[in-house]
């Protein structure tokens, strides 16, 4: 058996790319939604209960001749939070726009952490 040219070949080929496209239309959002989703759980696993923030007072943490940001951060949160997080807390309880510290600083850092 021959196969066929012309248009019926077109028209063959035309149908395997519109069962491709409609595969992708579904596959494409549902893996953006799975992604998403798994994004808002990570942050949520990272941050603190809603209740922990409230009227909490903060502990201080004096910065020694050395000392970074990231390094008060893997100290205090060692390997159960991530670092990350525990230094964009810090820099917000603080007031710090980047982060540069000096030896001597007194740090508010939060408790929950």
């Amino acid at each position: 058996m021959q196969r066929k040219a012309g248009i019926e070949g077109a028209a063959e080929g035309h149908r395997r790319y519109s069962r491709l496209n409609r595969v992708l239309r579904v596959v494409t959002p549902v893996c953006a939604m799975i992604v998403a989703c798994l994004t808002v759980w990570a942050v949520a696993q990272a941050l603190p209960a809603g209740g922990a923030t409230e009227g909490a007072e903060y502990v201080t943490v004096v910065v020694k001749p050395g000392d970074t940001l990231w390094s008060i951060a893997k100290r205090i949160g060692g390997n159960r939070v991530d670092p990350r997080v525990v230094c964009e807390q810090i820099r917000s309880a603080n007031g710090i726009a980047n982060a540069m510290i000096w030896p001597g600083q007194v740090l508010r850092v939060p408790p929950w952490i």
